[in-house]
């Protein structure tokens, strides 16, 4: 075909389909030319679920190549599969081999390739995302172990590493506990022996903030390896006693109180609303004899941030043909000449056009294409917040995503190795509370069953039967009827019987 070289890839996120929604975008697994980037092949997932895992090469003895892909998402079922390379290049998908399944959520993040039975063959040890780690044979894709971790999800691929004193590869994973992305009570790290799947240390490392980067090993001479982790929790609660485990207990479970968003709720601090603490996070290596911290965010400050305004400016001064692109810039404040900042505002007059105005309704049979351009609201002036100067953690939250990678030494020391990482912080969100005890009070009321039944199907002055609701559009009413109640400081006992 004249490709050398071809690459497996995924595609077909579903991030706004709600849970039990039919309608869904399905993944579809394509070929690609590496060298070219054009597409060879492209099929449908099997099940026509979406699809967020990076699709894995396995090699069987007889050199034949098949490719792992999985499917579903955080609320929809998904399976793992694997396929020959052949039969995915002819569209033959129907050949794929289920090798787990999953009844109610997907299989999301690809598992570690490692041989752990000795049989020069890789196995496969897989963190699903719905509270399980499964090893199966590579060969035959038998199950070989399971442990589970109930009530809880994971976005982190298992580290692979020595950690006690056989020859088989042990495993790092990390779970996070309570109802589901973003609201989890809890995280817990873990090391599972590679023979069995049983827990290698006494007690699990607990943290109170989830966690969704993977492990990271970085192998050594000695017997143990070092598994490096990222560990959160708030200023008062710190855990550090690894040999602890305080966290699941009822008194740190809490309800969010309706009305606020996934993307709310993903920005909340959590450490803020339960307990008016401070949110910290510490980078960690863990061997089998001890556990240190490399990195802490409260210890970390950027004394001499480098100046990227400045070598942008500098470049554009350089490399722009008008220099009066920010001539209108406004006049430096004392804190910016202090840290070499600049707040620029772009000078918009020159492109400033005058207005042709048009009706959008003459141009309705026409190209949208060809409708005259209306410059002066493309190039409309717009207020530009100053950026953050200094150290980005004023009132933030800090977020870790990935572990960070392992590189060659910067300082040309052949006998070391560099840990590369990056961490951000955003403004938490403002618009998340702690369910109160009035709220539960009135949703655990209007979600009793007789009382559904009564206000659903029953009562003819019932808001909720004369709009036909089912039974998840009457939770939705209802948990958003119970916030209004809180919000306008309205005793339940003075609600009318339902509008």
């Amino acid at each position: 075909m004249g490709y050398k070289i071809l690459s497996a890839i995924i595609h077909g996120g579903d991030p706004l389909r709600k849970p039990n929604e039919r309608t869904r975008l399905p993944g579809r697994l394509m070929i690609m030319s590496a060298k070219t980037g054009a597409i060879i092949s492209w099929s449908l997932v099997p099940d026509k679920s979406e699809s967020y895992y990076s699709p894995q090469l396995l090699i069987h003895p007889d050199n034949s190549l098949l490719i792992l892909y999985g499917t579903g998402g955080e609320t929809h079922a998904g399976a793992l599969y694997a396929i020959a390379f052949d039969d995915l290049l002819n569209k033959r998908m129907e050949r794929s081999r289920v090798i787990y399944k999953d009844c109610c959520k997907g299989v999301m993040v690809p598992p570690a390739l490692i041989d752990i039975n000795d049989d020069d063959i890789l196995d496969i040890i897989m963190s699903l995302f719905n509270s399980t780690v499964i090893a199966f044979d590579g060969l035959e894709f038998k199950e070989l172990w399971r442990t589970e971790f109930p009530n809880s999800e994971t976005y982190s691929t298992p580290a692979v590493g020595f950690f006690n004193n056989d020859t088989t590869p042990d495993f790092v994973v990390l779970n996070n506990f309570g109802p589901g992305f973003p609201v989890y009570y809890s995280a817990q790290l873990s090391v599972l022996d590679g023979r069995n799947g049983k827990q290698l240390l006494k007690q699990p490392i607990d943290m109170l903030i989830s966690t969704q980067s993977s492990p990271l090993t970085v192998s050594t001479t000695s017997p143990s390896d070092l598994f490096l982790f990222w560990y959160s929790s708030c200023q008062s609660h710190p855990n550090n006693n690894t040999n602890s485990s305080n966290v699941k207990t009822d008194a740190q479970t809490f309800k969010i109180a309706p009305g606020t968003t996934i993307h709310d709720n993903s920005r909340a601090d959590f450490c803020k609303l339960r307990f008016n603490e401070t949110l910290f996070t510490q980078l960690r290596a863990l061997s089998s004899t001890n556990v240190s911290v490399i990195y802490d965010s409260r210890d970390h400050n950027i004394s001499n941030p480098t100046n990227f305004t400045a070598i942008g400016y500098q470049w554009l001064q350089q490399n722009m043909v008008s220099n009066n692109f920010y001539d209108n810039r406004p006049q430096e404040t004392d804190n910016e000449q202090q840290f070499g900042y600049q707040s620029y505002q772009p000078a918009y007059q020159e492109y400033q056009y005058k207005r042709q105005p048009y009706s959008d309704n003459s141009y309705d049979n026409q190209n949208y294409d060809t409708r005259p351009i209306s410059y002066d609201r493309i190039f409309k002036p717009r207020r530009r917040f100053r950026r953050h100067v200094g150290v980005h953690d004023g009132g933030g939250i800090q977020r870790v995503i990935s572990t960070g990678t392992l590189a060659p030494p910067l300082n040309g020391d052949n006998g070391t190795i560099d840990l590369i990482f990056a961490t951000f912080w955003f403004p938490a969100s403002k618009n998340v509370r702690l369910m109160s005890v009035q709220i539960e009070e009135c949703i655990s009321r209007f979600m009793d069953p007789r009382e559904e039944s009564r206000q659903r199907l029953e009562s003819d002055n019932s808001y909720f039967k004369r709009m036909g609701f089912d039974h998840d559009a009457y939770e939705e009413a209802v948990k958003d009827m119970c916030a209004h109640i809180q919000d306008k400081q309205t005793p339940l006992s003075s609600q009318p019987d339902l509008f």
